[in-house]
């Protein structure tokens, strides 16, 4: 942002990122409540659900960031962005909890999911670092963001597994 797309001179950059992520957190905020009374209000099995279409948001957003223009529109998908992906990880836990009945291996598969996610960090940051370095950022960011796409397909396929289970 501050390279390719600039901050306006009266803005210092990292106070203005810091106001983003205040504003992100405020946002964020008031924005659970809702969240949270549409789950009680439909049960578990909307947390899927919401965790395909959270997914998609936060790729679609760091997409339009990667190849936006204007500072305040970056800056305004930027802000979505980091709102979106700050509801995935609460609502991934809960997924998971929800799934995992047995509670004597839960936080084994909490463990091993935590794992998974670092071990992809690992292994595909060197690779999108590759990508910026050879093709620019914006390529490496619409990458980053793509590798996201497969857990919204894996969401969805628990959707539907999950509505094929008859209730108890």
């Amino acid at each position: 942002v501050i390279r390719d797309v600039g901050f306006p001179s009266a803005i210092n950059p990292v106070y203005g990122f810091g106001v983003v992520s205040a504003v992100a957190m405020v946002v964020g905020f008031f924005a659970v409540r809702p969240l949270i009374r549409h789950i009680d209000r439909e049960g578990i099995s909307v947390v899927a659900r919401l965790l395909v279409l959270l997914t998609v948001g936060t790729v679609g957003a760091q997409i339009v960031f990667a190849v936006g223009a204007g500072f305040w529109f970056v800056m305004a998908i930027f802000l979505v962005a980091i709102v979106t992906r700050s509801f995935l990880g609460p609502l991934y836990t809960t997924w998971l909890n929800d799934l995992v009945t047995d509670s004597s291996v839960r936080a084994t598969v909490l463990s091993i999911s935590g794992q998974a996610n670092a071990i992809g960090q690992a292994a595909g940051g060197p690779v999108l670092g590759l990508v910026g370095n050879v093709f620019g950022i914006p390529y490496a960011l619409v990458a980053g963001a793509l590798t996201t796409l497969p857990a919204a397909a894996l969401y969805a396929r628990g959707t539907r597994r999950q509505e094929a289970i008859p209730a108890a």
